[in-house]
């Protein structure tokens, strides 16, 4: 799972930084983190938690899909509310970015192990 976060984190700074050269930080962090949150889906349903069943991963992807929704809007309003307050420039719109992004990481770990791909429960049989 870490490695895939890594991954993640490697795609939304690459696309964030291309992106903002010709668009507005908050442009910018939107398709960032869309594209690293697709990227970590597919990874994790394909390495991380390739032993659920497929109607798992069908309900999984319908809350993931929603929950991305929250978390673009997050991570792009963290950007646009640090460089309305901080400023723009590369240094700066990189280091509010990477903020939100390591409050997401949290966010999304909680969330994705606790309703994502959590593991199904077994029911107790008693003798």
């Amino acid at each position: 799972m870490c490695a895939v976060g890594l991954i993640g984190l490697f795609i939304q700074c690459l696309v964030f930084n291309i992106l903002r050269l010709n668009f507005t930080p908050f442009f910018a962090a939107q398709i960032a983190v869309m594209a690293a949150t697709v990227n970590n889906f597919i990874l994790n349903n394909s390495f991380t938690f390739k032993k659920r069943s497929l109607g798992q991963r069908f309900r999984s992807f319908a809350i993931f899909a929603g929950y991305s929704i929250l978390m673009i809007g997050f991570q792009s309003n963290w950007v646009r509310i640090g460089t309305n307050h901080f400023g723009t420039g590369y240094i700066k719109e990189n280091l509010i970015m990477l903020s939100g992004v390591v409050l997401g990481s949290v966010l999304n770990y909680l969330f994705y192990s606790r309703m994502i791909w959590r593991e199904k429960r077994k029911p107790v049989v008693l003798q």
